[in-house]
């Protein structure tokens, strides 16, 4: 929301993910938060972008067994980083 003329400029979706299919899907911890400009906001090309942000919720249970600590912990994933490979290639 724009502070100076209280119009809204962006919209916030949160998307949560599941493992199987519906019904009987089970939801995880991942999370998606989709953020997209409205429509009045949008270029003239007419061109709709979004940002995302995906991340692993923490359970709030474990983190207070866990830790005295009220900092959250944010994990990262790279996805595209390169996998390593265990095998030797000198040995044949």
């Amino acid at each position: 929301m724009n502070s100076k003329t209280r119009e809204v400029v962006g919209m916030k979706k949160t998307l949560v993910f599941y493992r199987g299919k519906p019904p009987h899907g089970s939801r995880t911890d991942w999370i998606m938060h989709e953020y997209r400009l409205t429509s009045s906001h949008s270029n003239p090309l007419n061109e709709n972008w979004v940002m995302c942000r995906i991340f692993l919720k923490g359970r709030s249970e474990v983190k207070r067994k866990n830790s005295t600590s009220s900092s959250k912990v944010v994990v990262f994933y790279d996805f595209f980083a390169e996998k390593k490979n265990n095998t030797d290639a000198s040995s044949s």
